[in-house]
C-alpha cells in the first residue's frame, strides 16, 4: 500500500495509513520472533511505518488542529526513520534496496525540518 501506480501514499486514506501501521507493527512483532535483530525486513519495515505515521499525524493534525499531538507523532516516526537508517545504510549500494538509503537521507532532513517548524 502507496507504493504503486494510483495507490501512492497520497492517495490513500486516512484509515488506509492507520491499517499500514497496524500492519507494519503486527510484521515487526513476527519478525522479532522468526528474524530478529538488524535484517532488511526490519529496516524496511520501519521505514513504511514512519511513511504511513507521518502520514496519519498530519491527517489528524487537519482535523484536531493539536501542535502537541502533531509533534509527538513526528517524534515517533522520527524514531521509526532513524532506526530504518541504522538498517538501510548496510545495504549495499547496488542491491535492490540499496537506493533507499539515499531516500531515507532526504527522509530524515525533511523531517527534521519539519519537526523544528513545528
Amino acid at each position: 500500500m502507496g507504493r504503486l501506480p494510483g495507490y501512492e501514499m497520497e492517495d490513500l486514506k486516512e484509515s488506509d495509513h492507520k491499517q499500514k501501521v497496524l500492519l507494519c507493527q503486527e510484521v515487526l512483532d513476527v519478525l522479532d520472533i522468526v528474524e530478529p535483530g538488524i535484517t532488511l525486513g526490519r529496516g524496511l519495515m520501519m521505514f513504511e511505518l514512519h511513511s504511513s505515521s507521518v502520514m496519519v499525524s498530519n491527517m489528524e493534525f487537519v482535523k484536531k488542529q493539536n501542535p502537541g499531538q502533531l509533534l509527538c507523532r513526528l517524534l515517533e516516526a522520527d524514531k521509526f526513520l532513524r532506526e530504518a537508517e541504522k538498517i538501510l545504510k548496510m545495504e549495499p549500494r547496488n542491491s535492490p534496496y540499496g537506493h533507499l538509503s539515499a531516500t531515507v537521507q532526504s527522509n530524515m532532513a525533511e523531517l527534521s525540518a519539519y519537526i523544528e517548524s513545528s
